[in-house]
């Protein structure tokens, strides 16, 4: 099953669409399941034997995809039609473990929500807030950081304590911005999301106690990005929104073609 599945990666509106052609073409007798965590299969109420067969079958898939296990899965199982989108977390937030009808699904699509988002990288930063696709808020700049220091003995030891006294300013500079752009929006914000490399911005959530008394809404999908800035910020919807879909069978060749040319991001 594996070895011949396709994988698309999709935007916004390209998963809107697919999400609304699978309601359309009505498939019968069909699982749909939504799972936050891979292991949430094993908690669902099998009704028949069908659902057993299929319960193997998505735990087979699950089990070694890093992707489910680390965003969730959108699942779509039956004899005819086998598919799992791993979406962005506020997928998950009204949809409880289990069965679930596609109007959940489309109501995501309907909400102006609220996204704030956070973008580091040692040496730069960029903040700001997003109501639906609008930018509502947002501050960028730089703050000097060193490079690292390749000699060794006590010229290096002084170098480090240096350069470690910058990455906790551009920490705290950042965290503070975060606060003040954030302040007026947190309590109707969805999602916080962050961009940057990962063990940077891991340190900075450690230091940063507005982002660890808010980590129920803090994303675990880090957003690749190369220097954070208003112009990258202005476009982070669209890696915000990137979705994986894959399909493992589809009713007819045809189908599966279009849904390649009208919904995979090249």
């Amino acid at each position: 099953m594996q070895e011949s599945a396709r994988t698309l990666t999709m935007t916004k509106d390209h998963l809107e669409s697919l999400v609304y052609r699978l309601d359309e073409m009505n498939f019968r007798n069909v699982w749909s399941l939504n799972l936050k965590a891979s292991s949430d299969i094993e908690m669902i109420s099998i009704q028949d034997n069908d659902q057993e067969r299929w319960a193997s079958e998505i735990q087979e898939v699950l089990k070694s995809d890093l992707c489910a296990k680390r965003d969730g899965s959108i699942v779509f199982w039956s004899d005819f039609v086998k598919l799992i989108i791993n979406p962005p977390n506020f997928f998950f937030e009204d949809v409880s473990s289990g069965h679930f009808e596609f109007q959940s699904l489309k109501q995501v699509f309907k909400k102006q929500l609220t996204i704030g988002v956070v973008l580091l990288r040692l040496g730069y930063y960029a903040v700001g807030i997003f109501r639906g696709d609008r930018l509502v808020v947002s501050k960028s700049g730089s703050r000097y950081v060193h490079g690292r220091h390749k000699k060794g003995g006590s010229s290096q030891a002084r170098f480090q304590r240096i350069r470690n006294k910058q990455i906790f300013e551009i920490y705290k500079k950042t965290c503070d911005i975060t606060r003040k752009q954030f302040g007026p929006y947190e309590k109707v914000i969805d999602q916080i999301f962050l961009g940057g490399e990962s063990h940077v911005l891991r340190s900075f959530i450690d230091t940063c106690p507005y982002l660890s008394n808010h980590r129920d809404i803090l994303s675990d999908k880090i957003l690749e990005i190369r220097r954070p800035g208003h112009k990258v910020l202005e476009g982070i919807l669209r890696k915000v929104w990137m979705s994986r879909v894959v399909l493992y069978r589809w009713p007819q060749e045809l189908t599966v073609q279009q849904v390649v040319n009208r919904s995979a991001v090249p």
